[in-house]
């Protein structure tokens, strides 16, 4: 087990950590390895710009993913959702069950952060539906953005994977304790796990020079693309000023 003494200040990096699209890797103290890390921050415990906006976006689109969740269980007889998944050492489980979980997860979090955050009238949000509760829910949080990323921690109640509450031995409902930062991430997650099961996702090959615009490895290429393009500026180039912008950098190194 890697003593703790050893391990790299992490105070002032993104907290998506590894996942963080202008990740560095930084040696460990005393041994010859390194470790990824988040993008350098100038405040301590948050998320770069990068992944601010990739959170900020994944949130305003939780309603239509929720709504795309719900076209694929209304079409589930006819498109194979009642398959099982595999791959795993665990019991397969439908992915009815699953698309399920995924949009009560959604609600659930919506919910508990636009109460815990903005004004929300609770009353009138349990008699919604879950899809316009979603659609109030996120404007809350939209709204109350950077309250939400610095609000302190929250003890939210825990949930097993069928949506049934976690009562421990005693019969107490257990809960966890989490910030406004985590339950964005979580959102974050959720909304990639819609991008898997509507086949939404893509590959996507990150390139090894830097962008000409702010000098940061974020520049990537989505499969088939001829469009390069930098996560955090935002700026694209076609496929063959990418090349000519490589052979310029090649040759002021030689």
């Amino acid at each position: 087990m890697l003593d703790v003494s050893i391990e790299p200040d992490l105070s002032r990096r993104c907290r998506r950590g590894a996942r963080c699209p202008e990740h560095e890797r930084v040696p460990i103290a005393g041994t010859d390895a390194t470790v990824r890390v988040g993008a350098l921050l100038e405040t301590e415990d948050g998320l770069c710009r990068c992944c601010e906006q990739t959170v900020a976006q994944a949130v305003r689109e939780l309603p239509m993913d929720y709504t795309e969740l719900s076209t694929l269980l209304a079409t589930a007889s006819g498109n194979g959702l009642g398959e099982r998944l595999s791959g795993t050492r665990e019991r397969p489980i439908p992915i009815r069950v699953a698309v399920e979980s995924i949009m009560v997860a959604i609600d659930d979090e919506v919910r508990f952060w636009a109460g815990a955050i903005g004004p929300w009238d609770l009353r009138a949000a349990h008699h919604s539906r879950p899809g316009a509760r979603i659609v109030l829910g996120v404007g809350v949080l939209t709204r109350n953005w950077a309250a939400w990323l610095s609000a302190g921690f929250y003890e939210q109640p825990m949930w097993a994977g069928d949506g049934s509450p976690v009562i421990d031995p005693d019969g107490y409902w257990l809960t966890q304790s989490v910030d406004g930062l985590g339950g964005a991430l979580q959102l974050l997650r959720l909304h990639e796990l819609v991008r898997a099961f509507a086949g939404r996702t893509e590959l996507v090959t990150r390139k090894s020079a830097p962008c000409p615009r702010c000098q940061t490895l974020t520049l990537i290429q989505s499969n088939g693309s001829l469009t390069v393009e930098c996560r955090r500026c935002g700026t694209r180039w076609t496929d063959q000023a990418y090349r000519e912008m490589c052979w310029v950098i090649a040759e002021s190194y030689a």
